[in-house]
């Protein structure tokens, strides 16, 4: 079952700029969005802790990293810990 959050999660805005990237991102997808890891996504829990999608950074990915190429430097250190300290490891 997919993600509640699919239509408008926006992991979904964020460019692809390679074909490394793209592949990356359509795994990222079959497992977490569409996939046996939703109850992991960290992006689902940071949105579910902190009030909403809005509050979920940009370029967070599932798995609580950032996209390649960039960093959490922009990140709320509420987001912060959350990616860090998920409660799955």
């Amino acid at each position: 079952m997919d993600c509640e959050n699919i239509k408008g999660c926006t992991l979904f805005k964020i460019p692809l700029a390679s074909k490394e990237r793209e592949l990356a991102f359509q795994g990222f997808v079959r497992m977490y969005c569409k996939g046996d890891l939703k109850e992991k996504c960290v992006r689902r829990l940071v949105g579910r802790t902190l009030g909403g999608p809005s509050k979920i950074p940009e370029n967070m990915m599932p798995n609580g990293l950032p996209l390649a190429g960039t960093d959490d430097s922009k990140w709320s250190p509420e987001a912060k810990a959350l990616a860090k300290n998920r409660p799955w490891g």
